[in-house]
């Protein structure tokens, strides 16, 4: 599920001026993707004095939707410009817009979606020239540093910002805390990303027990070997590899499916085979506030009939949730894990981190397929129509304490 859940990115549009370089920001020579972010109104059930609506925020909540907006003359769908167009990047708070970064090679940012990153309230961009890489926040630069990178994972700190990198190239990977590398191996593979759901919104790097963490395989001499990555220091797992690694409330955790049916799991102590009616397609970890579950596709077999679904396993109490096969975004709920379609008929869905999620609402920005229709913001299934051209890069909602 991890990399077919990540990108769904089937657009190319808007990127930057014509005197730009062709391709300047290509992420490991992937075509560009884009989408829609809109013109916000301002409430949900109440018209606002134009004929238009937008939506209710909780008082308590706070919804963050960033985005690519595009001239109003410009054919986004049909790329009418091919790709030469230049937008803005607008970052919209309970859907009043807070600011906007004009995009292009000289401004050092991108309209591509994979480098818009919404995290904690502040919208971070990623940027790579001929031979840098430059990290804004909320428009203003952070961070510089020589070599292209693609970020897998963010982190800030009260006193340092952490980087998880993939070379352009596609080989090799570093960490980094403020610019300064502090681990890097030109070979394995990072567990993780942005898009993958079952990772948190900072992406494939994250935080547990006051340290950084991050996770990869290396595959060498036919044998594959785990690795985990507190800090920048590197430590190699003894015995069998895994298919996910994750710290989940201070224990290093493991899941690797076998052959047969079920899957092995390092609770931090030991590993143990977990045996069920289920043959895993895949197998991978969740952090469901601080519990762990293990997640994936299966086969279930009943004699000679086989039926696939998807399922969630509480890796504490075996408790099984299923759900109809196919790919999904995560979230938690009330303690469990919960899941959100990954498409949506009629509409461009691009990742997950155009779906946010907090106190029982599901928010999801959505981009039309038709040549006149506009982008949207889903509700918990009640649409409001978003005036203007553009695309939808993100969506974060965040909880605000009481005063």
């Amino acid at each position: 599920m991890r990399e077919k859940v990540c990108y769904y990115l089937v657009l190319a549009c808007v990127i930057s001026a014509a005197c730009d370089p062709v391709g300047w920001d290509y992420p490991l020579n992937r075509p560009r993707s884009q989408v829609i972010s809109p013109d916000f109104p301002s409430h949900y059930d109440e018209d606002n004095g134009n004929g238009k609506t937008t939506p209710s925020i909780p008082p308590d909540t706070i919804l963050y939707i960033c985005g690519v907006r595009t001239p109003g003359e410009y054919d986004w769908q049909r790329d009418t410009g091919l790709g030469i167009a230049r937008g803005e990047i607008v970052l919209f708070k309970n859907v009043v817009e807070e600011f906007s970064i004009p995009t292009g090679y000289n401004e050092c940012a991108s309209t591509d979606p994979d480098t818009h990153h919404l995290i904690n309230g502040h919208l971070f961009t990623e940027f790579s020239s001929a031979s840098s890489t430059f990290i804004k926040m909320d428009g203003e630069t952070i961070l510089t540093f020589d070599d292209r990178e693609f970020l897998l994972g963010l982190v800030k700190k009260q006193d340092s910002i952490w980087t998880l990198g993939m070379h352009r190239s596609g080989k090799g990977f570093c960490l980094r805390r403020n610019g300064v590398i502090v681990f890097e191996s030109m070979k394995g593979t990072v567990l993780g990303s942005f898009a993958d759901s079952s990772y948190p919104g900072t992406g494939a790097l994250y935080e547990d027990s006051e340290a950084v963490w991050f996770a990869y395989n290396v595959d060498e001499g036919g044998n594959r070997y785990s690795h985990i990555v507190k800090n920048g220091r590197d430590s190699t797992l003894l015995g069998t590899s895994y298919d996910d690694i994750r710290v989940i409330g201070g224990r290093l955790l493991g899941v690797r499916r076998t052959s047969d049916i079920g899957f092995y799991y390092y609770d931090g102590n030991a590993t143990s085979l977990i045996g069920t009616t289920y043959n895993w397609e895949e197998c991978i970890l969740f952090n469901v506030e601080g519990k762990a579950f293990a997640l994936g596709n299966v086969n279930k077999r009943n004699g000679t009939a086989a039926g696939k679904s998807f399922i969630a396993m509480n890796l504490d109490t075996k408790e099984i949730t299923t759900y109809p096969p196919g790919d999904y975004h995560l979230y938690t709920d009330c303690g469990t894990a919960v899941v959100s379609p990954a498409y949506y008929d009629g509409y461009h869905y691009f990742s997950r981190s155009c779906m946010g999620w907090a106190d029982g609402v599901l928010y999801v920005g959505l981009s039309p397929k038709s040549d006149t229709g506009k982008p949207l913001l889903r509700i918990n299934g009640k649409d409001t129509e978003l005036d203007m051209n553009g695309y939808i890069t993100g969506v974060e909602v965040l909880l605000s304490p009481p005063n």
